[in-house]
């Protein structure tokens, strides 16, 4: 096993073997993606230090790299902004190398969607039905299961998805709009939104900031008798409701949910637009105007 992974190190590495270089690095659309998802998720941890900049800076350059490689004649703002990320561990600063990071993956989920959609209209191949028979039996057979489910859908969907599928979806929609409400109540009393770490920089929630029975600082018991919690109920970082604020704008997320194909669904407004990219499913909740990219 190490000397596959050697030789697959190497095969990416070596500029003489281009051949091994484009057949392992010519990842699908989905998959880039994800890892800018990924490259996202490490910047909403933080950035803490410069060692963590450096690593979302290798991070970046690879997934331009692998960009340029799938997709030769993609957006020309690759290259400028794989120059800005590697400049941004330098920066002292540690908010300000953390915004700047952020800015920097936006760029790059627009530059990538962008890529897609050129590339997807010079590829319709991929939906001629003499393509791949196969597939089209398939789609066939799916189309056909999904008449059957939506023939039951008023009779069984309420009870069989929203309950045995995703029993964490309706407790998570009365935690949405019972925060949604109390924020509003706090702003009509302070003319602001409770703050959250680093005077509104960073994000506050179990394992993130703030303490476990007040995250969102002066809601309750005023507001709320208790801050929620996600029905998962388990201390992984990644499954847990955040917020941000600056007091002028704010954003309240459910990380990483189970359910959230199933909400957006049936809630598009819902939608994170800063994480939901190319039918990816990261994170719902409610934000002012001012927040919506955060």
């Amino acid at each position: 096993m190490v000397n596959l992974s050697a030789s697959l190190e190497q095969g990416i590495h070596d500029k003489a073997l281009p051949e091994a270089h484009a057949a392992i690095a010519a990842p699908s659309f989905e998959q880039l993606f994800s890892r800018l998802q990924l490259l996202r998720m490490l910047a909403l941890g933080g950035l803490t230090g410069p060692h963590d900049a450096a690593s979302a800076a290798v991070l970046f350059e690879r997934l331009a790299d692998d960009i340029n490689a799938a997709f030769p004649t993609g957006s020309p703002a690759l290259e400028p902004l794989r120059e800005a990320f590697r400049r941004i561990p330098m920066i002292r600063d540690p908010d300000q190398r953390l915004a700047r990071a952020r800015g920097l993956i936006d760029q790059l989920t627009a530059a990538l969607t962008e890529i897609e959609s050129q590339y997807s209209k010079r590829s319709p191949a991929n939906w001629r039905v003499g393509a791949t028979p196969g597939r089209l039996w398939r789609w066939i057979v799916v189309g056909l299961a999904l008449c059957v489910l939506l023939a039951g859908r008023l009779a069984y969907e309420p009870i069989f998805i929203g309950r045995v599928v995703f029993p964490g979806h309706a407790p998570r929609m009365s935690d949405l709009q019972q925060l949604r409400d109390a924020l509003a109540s706090y702003y009509n009393d302070h003319g602001s939104y409770p703050k959250s770490a680093a005077n509104g920089a960073e994000w506050n929630g179990l394992e993130w900031n703030g303490q476990s029975s007040n995250w969102i600082a002066g809601l309750a018991p005023q507001y709320l008798p208790v801050l929620p919690r996600d029905p998962r109920r388990d201390d992984n970082r990644y499954n847990q409701y955040i917020y941000r604020s600056d007091g002028r704008d704010y954003k309240f997320l459910m990380l990483m949910p189970e359910d959230c194909q199933y909400t957006i669904a049936r809630h598009p407004e819902l939608s994170d637009p800063a994480r939901n990219v190319l039918k990816q499913c990261y994170a719902y909740g409610y934000w002012t105007a001012g927040a919506r990219g955060w």
